[in-house]
């Protein structure tokens, strides 16, 4: 299957399937969580210290940011002749496409393919949000001045 990379001036991507020779019923999609969306929304709201507004708004101002661009998306693809169900698009804001995950999840973890380990979440301070590890970017010249050091516990931890 060759594989078409779209990029929109609306700092967004989309990856198009091409199969040729066979009936291809396209149906676009588009990833609205995550970092770049809500450093977006709120610089749209000129929001200088992100601690007064609550998660929720932060979210409610991001879904808003996110259904603009992709309605203005939608409208480019299909100015360009990009044929697909564009009708019947996915986001991954929406409730029943949050639910088909979790579904998916569950069915995973009854299969044991979901386990607890300890895993670092990444943090940004200027932005108060996590980061995905895509969004990390290292110095190649850092020198560490962490010290690692080991002691011995008189009873074991009992978090985990």
């Amino acid at each position: 299957m060759e594989k078409n990379v779209y990029k929109s001036r609306h700092k967004g991507s989309l990856t198009l399937g091409i199969q040729p020779l066979r009936h291809n019923s396209y149906r676009p999609g588009w990833d609205c969580h995550g970092l770049p969306i809500e450093l977006k929304a709120l610089a749209e709201l000129k929001v200088k210290d992100r601690s007064t507004l609550s998660p929720i708004q932060v979210r409610e101002v991001a879904q808003a940011t996110a259904r603009a661009a992709v309605a203005s998306q939608r409208k480019e693809f299909l100015s360009y002749g990009v044929m697909g169900d564009f009708d019947n698009g996915y986001l991954t804001m929406d409730k029943d496409f949050e639910t088909r995950q979790l579904k998916v999840f569950y069915e995973m973890m009854k299969k044991g393919l979901i386990y607890r380990a300890n895993k670092p979440v990444y943090w940004s301070p200027s932005s108060q949000t996590a980061l995905a590890e895509s969004e990390l970017e290292y110095k190649d010249d850092h020198k560490s001045r962490s010290a690692w050091v080991g002691f011995e516990l008189d009873r074991p931890c009992r978090l985990f």
